[in-house]
């Protein structure tokens, strides 16, 4: 028998019955379901049919009419049934048919000989895997052994709607660790799980009062994958014992501040990182409209743990190549090539000490030459102790269309020091090099190392090769060293 609120499938589309009845169309001798579809698209209107309203949707044309009599439209059985029928039915079990003799009697074992394999069966089983399978309610779970084996059990996209009927089907399996009800829309809440450490609970159209609630069914939760549900916010109270949380493709404007280790918010509508600090170490931010490297740099602020990030296809990376995201990001966090030191896996890459380094030196090039937005204040002051950074305080500072250049050769053995405007050419500073040194301009090369940071392996060494630049453009400071270095002949 069907009631209201009964859920059913129709290929493949899950759906709530909210009415029951006939239509004038149908006829009085036709018993009519009205239907409100998990997926809007599979519907055809709002419960109306002409100008009369049968029953009422949540979602827009999400509902439809289907006659009662169609025979593709399949409503809810038992888990007993489900399992033994996948696990303990003919074509698993194989049972031969054998004779036992009693005395002078002869019977056949086939009843003995399926239900010792059932039971044999189902007791071996680590795993519990009845998707898509119908499973409405428990049915008679005394037919079914103590399946103490079993660690995991899949329910996904089942008719269940009752966590009553969910605990009788668990309490068969004391040992149950992680729990799949993806696809499931659970509306009767009470009854605890307490051995279940893992949970799935994507896309089943529960709301956020009924998360709370639903998280009160598990206290001893370790995982919570809550994935396409359509959440807008998510302040929920939750067991201290949770330590991941996956809240990717819901509609998030903000990341929520939890108490986790690792927390997934890919693909929301995150433009805002919070401003309080987090424990988290593993951060997914992938496919979100972040536009402001203010907010980047708020990742070292709020997460100063953070191990692993991933936040590849926002739209602010949109016109930078995959290199200058990755340099950009890298300099402007707090980065470590050995783990529990800072930011040591980047959008699922290990980074190395070459690459930290190559990317901080970047960043202070950029930041020098004003061609970044600003720099968080602590992230500068790591970078300046790490390099030993100078800030110099000259009276050329006062004159920004000056620089007092020092020149010296590849050695360091000083060659002069002279005054340029900034509009100078480097073409002009190499005719001054000429001069002193008689040698021709395409005859030797001239570069300077940024922020005067020179590493063992000349990685921060910058060639001004561009002889119509100006020396302005170059990012060379006030006070420089630029280097002389002969072609070798």
């Amino acid at each position: 028998m069907v009631d209201l609120l009964d859920r059913v499938e129709l290929d493949g589309a899950f759906g709530t019955v909210k009415y029951i009845g006939s239509l004038p169309n149908w006829g009085d001798g036709v018993t009519a379901y009205g239907i409100e579809w998990d997926d809007p698209q599979r519907g055809k209107n709002n419960g109306t049919l002409g100008n009369t309203r049968y029953f009422s949707v949540d979602k827009p044309n999400s509902g439809s009419f289907v006659k009662a009599s169609n025979k593709r439209l399949r409503f809810g059985r038992s888990f007993v049934k489900a399992v033994l029928e996948k696990y303990a039915g003919d074509e698993n079990v194989s049972a031969l048919k054998r004779e036992i003799v009693f005395g002078s009697k002869k019977v056949e074992s086939i009843g003995f000989e399926r239900l010792n394999r059932q039971q044999a069966t189902l007791e071996a089983l680590e795993s519990v895997s009845c998707e898509k399978t119908m499973v409405q309610f428990a049915g008679d779970v005394e037919k079914l052994p103590l399946m103490e084996k079993v660690k995991h059990l899949d329910l996904s996209y089942n008719l269940l709607v009752d966590m009553g009927e969910l605990k009788k089907i668990t309490e068969k399996m004391p040992r149950l660790r992680s729990l799949n009800l993806n696809g499931s829309q659970l509306r009767t809440f009470g009854a605890q799980i307490v051995s279940v450490e893992e949970l799935d609970a994507a896309s089943c159209g529960i709301s956020e009062e009924n998360l709370g609630k639903l998280l009160r069914c598990f206290p001893n939760l370790r995982r919570l994958c809550f994935a396409g549900n359509k959440l807008r916010s998510f302040k929920i109270e939750f067991s201290a014992s949770l330590r991941s949380i996956d809240l990717s493709y819901n509609e998030l404007s903000e990341l929520p501040v939890l108490p986790v280790e690792e927390l997934s918010a890919a693909n929301n509508q995150i433009t805002r990182l919070p401003r309080r600090a987090s424990p988290t170490r593993i951060l997914d931010l992938r496919d979100n409209p972040i536009l402001s490297w203010k907010e980047i740099d708020m990742v070292a602020e709020s997460f100063p743990d953070l191990e692993e990030l991933r936040i590849d296809g926002c739209k602010l990376f949109d016109k930078l190549s995959i290199d200058e995201m990755t340099a950009m990001l890298v300099g402007r966090l707090s980065c470590s090539s050995h783990r529990g030191q800072g930011i040591s896996k980047l959008n699922g890459s290990d980074l190395s000490a070459d690459e930290i380094r190559n990317s901080e030196l970047y960043i202070v090039s950029k930041a020098q030459k004003g061609q970044i937005d600003s720099l968080s204040q602590n992230r500068w002051e790591q970078l300046s102790k790490k390099y030993n950074l100078e800030r110099k305080a000259t009276t050329l500072q006062r004159h920004p269309d000056r620089f007092l250049v020092t020149m010296r050769t590849s050695s360091g053995d000083l060659m002069f020091s002279r005054v340029f405007l900034s509009t100078n050419t480097v073409l002009r500073l190499k005719g001054i090099v000429t001069r002193h040194t008689g040698v021709p301009v395409h005859r030797f090369n001239l570069y300077y190392y940024p922020s005067d940071i020179r590493l063992d392996d000349d990685v921060s060494k910058t060639i001004l090769d561009d002889d119509i630049a100006t020396l302005a453009s170059t990012g060379l400071d006030n006070e420089c060293r630029i280097y002389y270095e002969p072609h070798m002949i």
